[in-house]
């Protein structure tokens, strides 16, 4: 049995009655009641098998005459009893690869039991950094690539964007704090694995980047993991945040609603400087409607936008209207592409994961470079077939996978919101990750 009560199939119906169907594994937190990312990733999972179903019927054949090979995902509800979800797919089917996860903490505990073990290739969705340290064997190849960015990713810039942005005005002729004064940071954040990895690389980045001399406090602030929906145990949070009186806020991890609870109940100090790596939309609007300074306290650090996520999110809506009509986050239509083209440049060798994780090199540079989406499997189809490699790059991550931690690289930079918080848009500013330094003017007007 391919499906159970918490796993369910993307699939046509004739792939179901063909032998030579390739079975993978995809595992997101699909009732999780806090969000809807978990459905959403499905959704993107599905849209990318259709993507391929529709053009070449699956994997192309590799024998003379023989039909394409179709691609079903067994796709699994891991909120909850994950373990049992990674047992069906991995004991039971035998999959070769999944894609996923909802929580990082997860990514860790199943890479030990059954990932790495039993030579199953996981592609993630999760941020912590400790994904780059996941062990394999000596001589084999890494079996956990992380499809998104990661808290390593996304602190330095952040840290670059408080040094050469906030601090200096708030040090300057006019600031609160003049050269002497103590700098109060806090860092908000979730308990769970995701949270501690953010705000370690945020101290550590901050610390690299402190101006010589400079006093400085910095605090974080935590909510436990299954509380970050509980309005009192925001409350709580917001209370021990505004009690210390931050000049600026970072965001480690923190639930969506709280700069929105800080706000309510902040009074006295100067209002601070947020640097977060998103901010939901109602949440946006909400506060923006109640403070109308907002919208020039708080900046989003994140990736820059590309053509790629925007034609993957308009097919997605096309396909899939209504719903949540906040951010989308697409690496699970990434995670898909990396699957197919490393299947297809396996070849005539069995399909395993280890020889999976072994045909990514084949996908990184240097290649030819080709984007995920449609109008590129042709192209990569015919790259691969004659034994080339393609560059291919994702909707958030180059996908250029370092074969050591796992991990891509991406372009960051500063968003600010309009003052109604109903839209946001580039600053000038940009985070070069080489240099690692921040270039424009990176403030909010």
């Amino acid at each position: 049995a391919l499906t159970t009560d918490r796993c369910r199939l993307l699939a046509d119906p004739t792939d179901l009655e063909d032998d030579t169907t390739l079975w993978i594994g995809a595992m997101h937190a699909v009732s999780e009641p806090s969000s809807t990312y978990g459905q959403e990733a499905v959704n993107f999972i599905e849209l990318a098998r259709r993507d391929f179903a529709g053009l070449t019927g699956g994997l192309p054949a590799t024998a003379a005459g023989a039909r394409p090979r179709p691609i079903g995902v067994i796709a699994c509800d891991d909120h909850g009893d994950y373990a049992s979800s990674a047992a069906h797919l991995v004991d039971t089917v035998g999959v070769p690869a999944i894609l996923g996860f909802g929580r990082s903490k997860e990514v860790l505990e199943l890479a030990n039991q059954y990932f790495v073990p039993r030579g199953v290739l996981a592609l993630a969705s999760n941020t912590a950094s400790m994904l780059a340290s996941i062990p394999h064997p000596p001589g084999s190849p890494r079996l956990v690539y992380r499809v998104t960015t990661s808290a390593d990713m996304s602190s330095p810039p952040t840290a670059a964007f408080v040094r050469a942005v906030l601090e200096p005005e708030l040090r300057g002729p006019s600031g609160p704090l003049a050269a002497a004064g103590t700098l109060r940071i806090a860092v908000v954040r979730n308990s769970n694995a995701s949270g501690t990895s953010h705000t370690d690389t945020l101290f550590t980045a901050l610390a690299r980047l402190r101006p010589e001399a400079a006093r400085e406090e910095l605090r974080q602030f935590v909510v436990e993991d299954g509380h970050t929906s509980d309005p009192e145990a925001l409350a709580r949070l917001a209370d021990e945040v505004v009690g210390f009186a931050p000049h600026i806020v970072l965001d480690g991890g923190a639930p969506a609603e709280i700069p929105l609870y800080i706000e309510r109940r902040w009074s006295g100090a100067p209002r601070p400087d947020y640097a977060f790596g998103s901010l939901d939309p109602a949440i946006a609007r909400q506060v923006a409607g109640e403070q109308p300074d907002f919208h020039r306290r708080f900046h989003i650090i994140e990736t820059r936008g590309n053509a790629t996520e925007e034609k993957v999110i308009a097919h997605y809506r096309e396909r899939f209207p209504g719903g949540d009509p906040g951010d989308l986050s697409p690496t699970p239509y990434d995670a898909f592409y990396v699957l197919a083209y490393a299947a297809i440049a396996v070849g005539d060798r069995p399909i395993t994961g280890r020889n999976l994780a072994d045909a990514i090199a084949r996908l990184v540079p240097p290649g030819e470079p080709l984007d995920v989406g449609p109008n590129g499997i042709y192209p990569a189809l015919k790259v691969l077939a004659r034994g080339g490699n393609i560059d291919l790059r994702g909707t958030i991550t180059t996908l250029d996978f370092d074969r050591e931690t796992g991990d891509a690289t991406a372009d960051f930079t500063v968003y600010c919101i309009d003052p109604t918080g109903t839209a946001r848009h580039e600053s000038d500013g940009r985070f070069d990750a080489r240099s690692g330094q921040l270039h424009g003017a990176a403030r909010c007007p």
